[in-house]
């Protein structure tokens, strides 16, 4: 009986935190969803995933896929850190991801990432993708950090599920843009 109480109480704390969060996301300016017709009528919208959006190649790719192409890149030092020729740079955003129902309900933690590259204007502004949602942007790099406790949708049951992150940890890289996928 303790166990369960403490588990309660602990899904009530991060149900607060979640309201705090999502009460002040709603009083901030929202990322305008912005269509890229040329990417999405070549490639589909549902088709890529933040890494092939990023790294250019238009494919849903998985975090070892990922993993394997970011360990040839080159770590900067600063987010505003020159580049050489041919380099674009990366925002990287790596933390433990598990996902909480309303009534308790924790899946094990497992790692996760975000990332986002390039620039789109002379402002240094980016557009970003997140899984299955549309692109967005342009908006500042630093923008498209993922939250720390998000409502995420309702499971089968009619539930509200929100996904924890903990331990984000953002990381600048140059990388070398991959061939797109014809």
């Amino acid at each position: 009986m303790r166990g369960n109480w403490r588990r309660w109480l602990r899904v009530w704390l991060l149900l607060l935190a979640g309201l705090t969060i999502t009460d002040t996301a709603r009083s901030m300016p929202r990322r305008r969803s912005t269509p890229l017709p040329q990417v999405l009528e070549r490639f589909g919208p549902g088709s890529f995933n933040c890494a092939g959006f990023a790294l250019g190649t238009y494919q849903w790719m998985s975090w070892p896929d990922t993993c394997e192409i970011l360990r040839s890149a080159r770590p900067l030092t600063s987010p505003d850190a020159p580049l050489l020729d041919g380099e674009m740079r990366v925002w990287l955003w790596t933390y433990l991801s598990r996902r909480i129902t309303e009534d308790g309900c924790v899946e094990s933690s497992h790692p996760d990432a975000h990332l986002v590259s390039g620039t789109c204007d002379s402002a240094g502004l980016v557009y970003s993708k997140s899984g299955a949602q549309p692109v967005e942007g342009p908006a500042a790099p630093a923008s498209f950090r993922p939250s720390e406790f998000e409502f995420v949708g309702l499971n089968p049951y009619g539930q509200r599920v929100f996904v924890l992150r903990q331990g984000i940890v953002e990381q600048w890289l140059a990388v070398r843009p991959l061939s797109r996928r014809d």
